[in-house]
């Protein structure tokens, strides 16, 4: 990476701004680091900057790339950004299994307002026994979002608080983490290359004599 910035994907919080947040932890990190007579070429913490990715002047692939890694909360609208970066190598800090639940109730496929049912149709109860609605058990969510891809993805760095974010973002071999990235999608690419091959050339095979005759 040429910028030692921190890109943190968006999403939806009334309260507060996710990315003034996390710029004031490093901003006293970097205060405690001065505080305790740590030399500014030894200092870890004092190039640590937050900036929002919807916010970048110039949004393209590549200087997303520049970035050393980035914070990726959930959000429907935005969950295009995770396979996009994930297949750029880039470190994903991501929320744990404990507070995944609440980012992904925050999306609009669970809002009670897109619960429609196609009328004679009702879900098999026996494989989707559990709500997903905005009102839903916190169990039910943390069932839910245990089959998300950022549940599920390897070699992603999973924090449940700021301070082990920012643990997990500065003391991580980010290098090493990249690396197994990109060796993931590499896999996977190949995988889906083949399956779909095998697709194809099953779908050009002439019909057998029984399918012929239906």
């Amino acid at each position: 990476p040429e910028l030692a910035d921190i890109l943190v994907t968006k999403t939806i919080f009334v309260h507060w701004d996710m990315v003034c947040v996390l710029n004031r932890f490093a901003e006293r990190l970097s205060s405690a680091e001065a505080a305790f007579g740590v030399k500014p070429w030894r200092r870890q913490y004092n190039g640590t900057r937050f900036v929002q990715l919807t916010r970048l002047t110039d949004r393209s692939w590549t200087n997303w790339g520049r970035h050393k890694a980035a914070v990726f909360l959930p959000y429907d609208p935005q969950q295009m950004v995770f396979y996009e970066l994930y297949s750029m190598g880039m470190p994903l800090l991501v929320p744990d299994a404990q507070l995944l639940p609440l980012f992904i109730r925050l999306g609009y496929t669970n809002l009670r307002d897109f619960d429609y049912k196609r009328p004679g149709w009702s879900p098999p109860e026996d494989e989707l026994a559990y709500a997903w609605t905005e009102d839903a058990e916190l169990w039910e969510l943390r069932w839910w979002s245990s089959l998300t891809d950022f549940s599920r993805s390897p070699h992603l760095l999973r924090w449940g608080s700021v301070p082990e974010l920012l643990e997990k973002l500065l003391h991580s071999d980010l290098r090493a983490v990249a690396s197994r990235m990109r060796r993931e999608t590499e896999v996977r690419l190949l995988a889906a290359a083949d399956f779909w091959r095998g697709a194809f050339a099953r779908a050009l095979l002439p019909p057998t004599p029984a399918e012929a005759e239906h």
